[in-house]
């Protein structure tokens, strides 16, 4: 499964079934009352003192009949799934509660940056977030490109292998499960938007500092820049 695509079409990520206990229904963000007021918001985990955290996000058009518009919030030192954002929102609106979702939880945020991505990051751009990350070509946001798209999912799949992240809502992991080995996409007619967020965090993670993501594997140290060669490694490997 390392390595990028196969020609294998079965689910790239059907070894992690197991999970499947340890998804529950998050609880609203009226319950955590200093969290952001976000319809379709759900939290397992708020912010907690020593901890650090980032945002995986994968926008969409946001209208009646698009993919809906997912963020994905992990606790970087763990890869523990936090909170869950998603719905059919318009690019501005998206960026806006992103930018407040980052601000609660001190997220540094990486955003798709195919497509509509381009508003996202525009707008954040525009409301001075200051937490918006670089992907390996230095620009903003993560281009999922050919090479681009294997490096993400391919680091969800080492850390779910290697280490035990709880993967807490339901809907990611069924899109996890889903994912096809071949294609790195969802099923004609099925969704992938919160898969992809939830990869998106977790290559957030590792191109963050300190000790993001510490159990994953070959890419589990403590330098950042030995986790950035991992993933640049990953691109060659799709060469």
């Amino acid at each position: 499964m390392a390595g990028g695509v196969t020609d294998d079409p079965a689910p790239r990520f059907a070894f992690v079934e197991e999970l499947a206990a340890q998804s529950s229904p998050g609880t609203p963000a009226a319950a955590h009352p200093s969290a952001p007021r976000l319809r379709g918001l759900a939290i397992w985990e708020g912010p907690r003192p020593g901890r650090a955290y980032v945002i995986g996000a994968d926008p969409a058009e946001g209208n009646p009949q698009s993919d809906e518009s997912a963020a994905c919030v992990l606790d970087a030192y763990s890869g523990d799934q936090a909170a869950v954002w998603a719905g059919r929102f318009e690019p501005a609106v998206f960026a806006a509660g992103l930018q407040e979702l980052g601000e609660y939880y001190s997220a540094g945020i990486l955003v798709e940056r195919n497509n509509h991505g381009h508003a996202v990051l525009l707008a954040l751009r525009e409301g001075g977030a200051a937490s918006v990350l670089t992907g390996l070509d230095g620009r903003p946001g993560w281009l999922s490109s050919a090479k681009g798209k294997p490096v993400a999912v391919a680091a969800g799949a080492d850390l779910l292998r290697d280490g035990s992240p709880q993967v807490r809502d339901r809907e990611t992991h069924r899109q996890l499960m889903a994912l096809s080995g071949s294609t790195l996409s969802a099923p004609p007619g099925d969704h992938d938007d919160r898969a992809m967020a939830w990869c998106l965090a977790v290559a957030a993670a590792l191109l963050r500092g300190d000790r993001g993501v510490g159990r994953l594997g070959a890419a589990g140290v403590s330098d950042r820049h030995a986790r950035n060669r991992w993933m640049v490694r990953r691109l060659k490997i799709e060469d």
